[in-house]
C-alpha cells in the first residue's frame, strides 16, 4: 500500500512539473480583462483596502499656487465610486492570488516599481507564472479525479487531453483570467462529489465554500450553485442545512464587503449584458463557428458525448451525471444569451473554459461505463467486424485528441494566434460574418498570417483605405483613424511619421493583397 501511494505521489509530482514546464515555456501571454489584478492584490496586502487612487491620480500645480489632483487616463478596468477608483472586474482572483504576490515580492518581483508606479510588464510576467502554476496543479487534480474510477494509464490520458487539448492550455494558462482560478475551484468541487459517490465524506461546508468562491472569482459561477444544491438535496439530504447555511454566510459576507467598500454591488456583478435576440447566433457560434466553436477547438468533447450515449445503460452515478449535464445546459444558455457572445479579444471558446472540469468528470464516468460494458459482455476478439470497428474508433479518438492539442497548442505558443482579433479590426468591431468564415479561422491565421489574417485583395484594401481617408488627401491621420474600430494607430503607422499611407495600410494584413 505504501509503495502504491508513493508511486501515485511520484506520478502527481511528475504531471505537475511537466505541465508547468509546458505552460511556462508557451510564449503567449494574454492579459486583457485581468490587467491590474495583481496590482489590486498588492494593494490588499499593503493597505488592506481596494482603492487604487494613488496609481491613477496625480497632483499638479494649480493656477493659484496650490495643487490639484488629476486623474490619469484609465481603461475599462478602473471606475470611480464614492470618490475612489476601484478595479471593475471580480476581486476574487486578486484575493486568492495574494499569497503568490507575497512570495514573488520576497523574491524581488512586484507590480509596483521603485517610484511607486504601476509596472504592467512585471504584472504580465507574474500573471503568466501564477496561471501556469495553477493550471499545472489543475492537471494533477484531473489525474486524481480520474483515478477515482479509472486505472493509471487511462487517467494519464484523460489528464493529458484535458491539460493540452482544451482551453486550459490556450486560455487559462496564458494569464490570470477569471476562468483560471475558476477551473481550479470547480475541479475541487467535482473531485469532492465523485469521491463522495464512492463512499467518502462529502464535507458540505467545504463544498459550499468552494462554490461561493467560484462566484467571487467569476459571477457566472452562480450557474453551478443551483444544480449542485439540487445534487446535495438528492444525494446527501442530511448535509443540506450546513451546505445552505455556509453559502448564505459567504453571500452575506460578499454583500457586506461590497457595500462597505464601494457602497454598491461591484460593477461587474451589476452589469446587464443579456440579449436573448442574439441567442440563436450566439449558441451556434460558440459551438460550431471556426472562430469560437467548442466542437472545433475541443473535438474531444464529441468523444465524451459518444461515450455517454453509447454506454448509457452502464453509467454509474446517474444523479451526478444529470447534474453535470444540467450545469452544462445552463452554462450554454447563459453564455449564448450574452450580448458579447464572442468574448471579446480571445482565442477559441474562451467562455467554455469554466466547464472543462465538467467535461473531464463526464469523460471519466463515460470511460468507466465503456470498460464496464466490455467486461460484462462475451466478445469475440477474432471477429473481423468488431476488431475493425474498434480500430476505427481508436483512430477517431486519437484524431480528436491530437486535433485539440494541435489547435490549442497554436493558441498557447504562437504569437500570431492573436492577430485574427486585431488585423485590422478589433474583435468587438468585426462584422458578424467574420466569425463564421472558414476561409480564415484564427488557428490558420497563426500558421499562415499572410494568407489568413484575414486576406483582402487590392481593391478591398484600397476601398477600405479610402473610406477612412475622409479628407481625400491620400493619407490617414490619427483624427481620421480613431474611433473606427481598428487596432491601434501605431500598429498601422509602420514608419512612425504620424500618417498612414496605402502601402502601410495593406501591410497590416501581412500582405498588400497579392496571393503570390
Amino acid at each position: 500500500m505504501r509503495i502504491r501511494r508513493y508511486v501515485e505521489w511520484l506520478i502527481c509530482a511528475s504531471i505537475f512539473l511537466v505541465a508547468l514546464a509546458i505552460y511556462s515555456n508557451s510564449s503567449v501571454i494574454r492579459v486583457s480583462d485581468s490587467k491590474y489584478t495583481l496590482l489590486l492584490a498588492e494593494q490588499i496586502v499593503d493597505h488592506g483596502n481596494l482603492q487604487l487612487d494613488e496609481y491613477f491620480l496625480r497632483t499638479r500645480p494649480s493656477n493659484d499656487g496650490g495643487v490639484v489632483e488629476q486623474r490619469v487616463k484609465t481603461e475599462r478596468h478602473v471606475k470611480e465610486r464614492k470618490g475612489h477608483l476601484y478595479y471593475t472586474y471580480p476581486h476574487g482572483t486578486s484575493i486568492l492570488s495574494a499569497p503568490f504576490v507575497l512570495a514573488y515580492r520576497a523574491l524581488g518581483f512586484s507590480t509596483i516599481n521603485a517610484a511607486g508606479e504601476y509596472d504592467f510588464s512585471t504584472e504580465r510576467r507574474l500573471q503568466k507564472a501564477i496561471a501556469s502554476t495553477l493550471m499545472a496543479a489543475t492537471c494533477v487534480l484531473f489525474y486524481v479525479l480520474a483515478r477515482v474510477l479509472l486505472p493509471r494509464g487511462s487517467s494519464l490520458v484523460v489528464a493529458a487531453t484535458a491539460g493540452l487539448g482544451t482551453q486550459i492550455w490556450s486560455t487559462a494558462s496564458t494569464g490570470l483570467w477569471s476562468h483560471t482560478w475558476g477551473v481550479v475551484i470547480l475541479s475541487l468541487v467535482l473531485l469532492l462529489s465523485l469521491r463522495a459517490e464512492k463512499g467518502r465524506a462529502l464535507h458540505p461546508i467545504f463544498l459550499a465554500t468552494l462554490l461561493s468562491w467560484g462566484f467571487f472569482v467569476r459571477p457566472t459561477a452562480a450557474i453551478y450553485i443551483v444544480p449542485f444544491t439540487l445534487y446535495v438535496w438528492l444525494r446527501f439530504r442530511s448535509h443540506v442545512v450546513p451546505f445552505i447555511a455556509t453559502g448564505g454566510f459567504w453571500l452575506g459576507l460578499f454583500l457586506l464587503y461590497s457595500f462597505v467598500q464601494q457602497g454598491a454591488l461591484p460593477h461587474y456583478y451589476a452589469r446587464k449584458d443579456w440579449s436573448f435576440s442574439t441567442f440563436p447566433i450566439g449558441l451556434y457560434a460558440q459551438l460550431l463557428s471556426p472562430s469560437r466553436g467548442l466542437f472545433v477547438y475541443v473535438p474531444s468533447v464529441l468523444i465524451i458525448g459518444y461515450l455517454l450515449v453509447a454506454h448509457f445503460e452502464y453509467l454509474k452515478f446517474r444523479i451526478l451525471v444529470n447534474v453535470s449535464l444540467l450545469t452544462l445546459a445552463l452554462h450554454a444558455f447563459c453564455m449564448a444569451a450574452q450580448k458579447m457572445w464572442w468574448a471579446g479579444v480571445s482565442y477559441g471558446p474562451r467562455l467554455y473554459t469554466d466547464v472543462v472540469p465538467i467535461f473531464v468528470l463526464l469523460a471519466v464516468i463515460g470511460i468507466d461505463a465503456a470498460r464496464g460494458r466490455d467486461d460484462g459482455r462475451n466478445r469475440k476478439w477474432n471477429d473481423g467486424i468488431m476488431l475493425g470497428t474498434r480500430q476505427l474508433g481508436a483512430v477517431a479518438v486519437a484524431s480528436c485528441i491530437l486535433a485539440g492539442v494541435f489547435i490549442n497548442g497554436i493558441g498557447a505558443t504562437s504569437r500570431n494566434s492573436g492577430r485574427w482579433d486585431g488585423v485590422p479590426y478589433r474583435a468587438n468591431y468585426r462584422p458578424l460574418s467574420a466569425f463564421f468564415e472558414w476561409s480564415n479561422p484564427p488557428f490558420l491565421c497563426a500558421l499562415s498570417p499572410q494568407r489568413f489574417c484575414p486576406y483582402r485583395d487590392r481593391d478591398q484594401i484600397a476601398w477600405e483605405f479610402r473610406s477612412l481617408d475622409t479628407n481625400e488627401d491620400g493619407s490617414i491621420d490619427q483624427s481620421e483613424y480613431v474611433g473606427k474600430g481598428f487596432r491601434h494607430f501605431t500598429t498601422a503607422d509602420r514608419n512612425g511619421d504620424g500618417w498612414i499611407e496605402l502601402e502601410e495600410w495593406g501591410a497590416i494584413y501581412g500582405s498588400t493583397g497579392s496571393r503570390d
